[in-house]
């Protein structure tokens, strides 16, 4: 838990905080470039949306239809 609410504090103050700040000052050495502030959630978010595409394409493949009774 406590890994998981500093991940989420030095995020937001990456996000949130630092382009306020003056490029030159020494905080922006703690940081990655802004871009990956978005740019490696979306590609987590896309690579996780296809594999729960894939497992449940998969599925559907897999499981067998009900049979269906013939009506003369």
């Amino acid at each position: 838990m406590i890994g998981t609410l500093s991940s989420f504090i030095y995020y937001m103050f990456w996000v949130l905080i630092t382009p306020f700040i003056d490029a030159d000052q020494p905080i922006h050495k703690w940081f990655p470039h802004r871009q990956y502030a978005l740019t490696v959630p979306m590609v987590v978010f896309l690579m996780m949306l296809t594999i729960v595409g894939i497992f449940l394409g998969l599925v559907m493949i897999h499981s067998k239809a009900p049979e269906r009774k013939k009506v003369d």
